[in-house]
């Protein structure tokens, strides 16, 4: 889950600034485009990542779809792996706390990025109509 999560940093962050330099660019289109074209190696990554530690603890890969539920992935995080093999294979290496507070950072993440996608339009907007206030009415 830490490899999914610092993918999903990653993943953020770059397409955050092509957004930013796009739309400066009047090319908010593209960086739509691209934004979306990057999301499906993520979303393949993170879907393979999710799979592995269901293996990790004995179950199908099928549960990883249950990972859509924020407070799961703080349970997963937890959860250690089978102590011996199983029908998935040898045990997992055991997690570091490293791992486990990068794989705790995935909800924060997710929140901030729905604060975002909420707040920096309405913040546009706001300073737009400020800007047009500012011009319709001189000193």
């Amino acid at each position: 889950m830490a490899w999914a999560t610092g993918a999903s940093i990653i993943h953020t962050i770059v397409t955050g600034l092509l957004t930013v330099v796009l739309t400066d660019a009047h090319l908010s289109w593209l960086a739509t485009v691209i934004a979306l074209l990057a999301y499906l190696p993520l979303l393949w990554f993170t879907t393979i990542t999710g799979i592995k530690r269901c293996h990790d603890i004995g179950i199908s890969g099928w549960w990883s779809l249950s990972l859509i539920v924020p407070v799961i992935v703080l349970v997963w995080v937890f959860v250690p792996g089978n102590k011996g093999d199983n029908r998935y294979g040898p045990p997992p290496p055991p997690n570091t706390w490293g791992v486990r507070i990068l794989g705790a950072i995935l909800p924060v993440v997710c929140v901030i990025g729905i604060i975002a996608a909420i707040a920096i339009p309405q913040y546009k907007m706001y300073m737009d109509k400020a800007r047009a206030a500012q011009a319709s009415h001189p000193n």
